[in-house]
């Protein structure tokens, strides 16, 4: 790889890529400078020239640049601020330092060289061709059983650095380098690590350190961080690999914290469906809220997605309903009371319209009952004077009868009732079928006894008593035309004219 030689006239800023005019020294950019007023004094330092910068935190800033003695790419890491620089920044830088040169893993950066040149610390690492795994996630769709490849290597190198004694404490995709021609993936910026063996922690415990986004709830509230805190990290990473996006998000840091806190992730499948169930078993293990449920180890966790990828039976299962209900509650207490509240509301109205509801139709039930009886004692009544009138065997009691039985019938009456009736109704049948009519000439019948008919052609009608006399009369006039009697038998049923108006029909006993 060729590098610009130092003091050559360039047309851009090899750092910011800015244009610049002709002649201007290519370590005098007026746009950089102000950036890092130390900038000048960076592009050479110790045995290695720096070209161009990769990256820039809190911790530091990272340059692309050549080791001079041994000919070879690196990178740099220098503390912005040079003598300036706070005296706990230049703590952690060195932590930093001592902690990568701790650790020796193909899959964590080596660092080279360490030093301070004109008061600016920086010390010299491996060089990956390559780019970071957040910028690769945003470009690309991992596969599931790729992004379980990845995790795996990661782990086994963060088992590596636990082993070692250090905690990385700030796993995210922008700390881990994807190299572009192998896909090896590589473990980065151990700004924030600690010793577990004490050595440096004095100066970093009891401090919520991290990315918010990918940060373990134990150290989003207490900064306090262990082994199944890193692996919190690497499930934070696997999730991001899996949906492209960090287990939580929100509109503001305090949004932020408070989700890690206290709510569950959205389970990998709702954002991405082809994400294979045991994978995400895996992930939300290493994501759970109470570490002592999460891997013990990052170790334990590389052998499970080595199982996923053996195409065997993983060990991460997902938790049933009655214990995520069971974690809410734990979690959430006053949010609970406060439903548990509602709901008691809920159900206190629900049974007070429930027992009015009750109320209301047993009320309607006793007034349907009590009309029910008053219609029961109506139909009775009716069908007593029913019973009353066929007794009397007068010649219109069938009409009369009748005409109870039919109002009787026309109402809602009981199965006991109905059939009384139906009694009723075939003794009535068998009376004569007579009925009083009025008289022409605006005149009735004398007596209950009377029976009456016309003839067809209503010039006649006929009147007879139940003693036997019959008179025939006109219509218009109401004169008696002529007479007879059938004394001493009794008439019995209404006679009725022939159609030609000669004869007259009549029954009597």
């Amino acid at each position: 790889m060729e590098y610009p030689e130092k003091h050559l006239r360039v047309e851009r800023c090899v750092i910011c890529g800015t244009r610049l005019p002709s002649g201007t020294r290519e370590d005098f950019c007026p746009f950089c400078v102000p950036d890092d007023p130390v900038a000048l004094e960076v592009r050479r330092l110790g045995d290695c020239e720096l070209f161009e910068e990769l990256g820039r935190g809190s911790m530091g800033v990272v340059w692309r640049g050549r080791q001079l003695g041994l000919d070879r790419a690196v990178a740099v890491k220098t503390l912005p601020g040079g003598d300036l620089a706070a005296g706990e920044a230049r703590e952690r830088f060195q932590l930093e330092a001592r902690a990568i040169a701790r650790l020796k893993h193909p899959n964590i950066t080596a660092i080279y060289d360490v030093g301070e040149a004109d008061g600016t610390p920086y010390f010299v690492m491996e060089f990956v061709n390559g780019e970071s795994l957040s910028a690769y996630i945003s470009q690309n769709s991992i596969p599931a059983r790729k992004a379980a490849g990845l995790l795996r290597e990661a782990a086994l190198a963060v088992q590596h650095a636990h082993e070692n004694g250090v905690l990385h404490r700030d796993l995210k995709p922008s700390n881990i380098l994807i190299e572009s021609e192998t896909d090896r993936l590589c473990v980065t910026d151990f700004g924030l690590a600690k010793f577990t063996d004490g050595q440096g922690a004095a100066s970093l415990s009891g401090k919520a350190a991290g990315s918010p986004a990918y940060m373990p709830p134990e150290q989003a509230r207490h900064g306090e961080s262990t082994i199944r805190s890193d692996v919190y990290g690497l499930g934070s990473v696997l999730y991001c690999m899996l949906t492209g996006r960090a287990p939580f998000r929100g509109e503001s840091l305090a949004a932020v914290l408070a989700q890690v806190e206290s709510e569950e992730p959205l389970p990998p499948r709702s954002l991405n469906p082809d994400v294979p169930r045991d994978l995400e078993n895996i992930c939300l293990k290493c994501l759970e809220k109470n570490p002592e449920r999460r891997y013990a180890t990052a170790e334990a966790l590389a052998e499970d997605l080595q199982r996923f990828l053996d195409r065997q039976a993983v060990l991460a299962r997902p938790a049933n309903p009655a214990k995520k209900a069971w974690r809410i509650m734990r979690r959430h207490p006053w949010r609970v009371a406060a439903m548990a509240l509602a709901m008691a509301l809920v159900g206190a109205v629900m049974v007070s319209l429930f027992w009015k509801a009750h109320n209301d139709r047993q009320h309607a039930m006793a007034l349907e009952k009590e009309q029910s009886a008053t219609a029961r004692a109506l139909m009775h009544t009716q069908l007593g004077e029913a019973q009353a009138i066929i007794s009397l065997r007068e010649a219109d009691s069938r009409l009369r009868a009748e005409e109870i039985i039919r109002k009787v019938v026309t109402q809602r009456s009981t199965p006991d009732l109905s059939s009384h009736a139906r009694d009723i109704a075939i003794q009535a049948m068998a009376l004569p079928f007579a009925k009083t009519e009025a008289m022409p000439g605006g005149g009735v019948a004398a007596n209950d006894w009377t029976m009456t008919t016309a003839d067809l052609a209503g010039e006649r009608w006929a009147l007879a008593e139940f003693g036997g006399r019959v008179s025939i009369r006109s219509s218009k006039s109401a004169a008696e035309i002529s007479s007879f009697t059938t004394a001493p038998r009794k008439i019995t049923a209404l006679m009725r004219f022939s159609p030609t108006g000669r004869w007259l029909a009549m029954r009597h006993g």
